[in-house]
């Protein structure tokens, strides 16, 4: 049984990885790396919300510029989208909010990020993008979402708001 679930890994690995349960079970979980996106609470998942890749890195790496889209039901009131970024080599993290109106269909964004003084900053390569999305007004929360995406980023000119 061992030498199947070998050979099984030996042919999917490139492509996916492995998760152990302690209770010996051996899981293939058939994802690709590039396009990896974990998530929860559903509505954010399938399309719904997205972040375009590459995203913009002005050539110091103190800015960044996120662009992807959010959905929400016309009917709710506004959205708030509290964005991560975080780059494992360098500990470089940035965070921001936004909000607007829900409409129907895709509704487009573009967050622009600054590194906070004394923090470290971007270097071109992968990072993880996460995004929390909660539409509503105050406390009446209709919907949250949360979802995460590796995006690459570029060092692009920038044209801070």
């Amino acid at each position: 049984m061992m030498l199947f679930f070998k050979r099984c890994a030996a042919r999917i690995l490139p492509r996916s990885f492995i998760v152990a349960a302690t209770v010996g079970i051996v899981v293939f979980l058939n994802v690709s790396f590039a396009d990896a996106k974990l998530g929860f609470g559903g509505g954010c998942g399938g399309g719904f919300c997205a972040f375009q890749s590459p995203a913009a890195l002005r050539s110091d790496g103190r800015e960044l510029l996120v662009v992807g889209h959010v959905t929400c039901d016309a009917n709710v009131q506004g959205w708030k989208l509290h964005l991560s970024v975080t780059q494992e080599s360098t500990t470089a993290s940035v965070r921001a909010v936004i909000s607007d109106d829900c409409s129907d269909g895709p509704i487009p964004f573009a967050v622009h990020a600054q590194v906070l003084d004394g923090a470290p900053s971007f270097e071109p390569g992968k990072v993880l993008a996460c995004g929390m999305l909660l539409t509503g007004a105050g406390a009446n929360i209709a919907h949250g979402g949360f979802w995460c995406r590796f995006i690459e980023i570029r060092i692009a000119p920038i044209v801070s708001p």
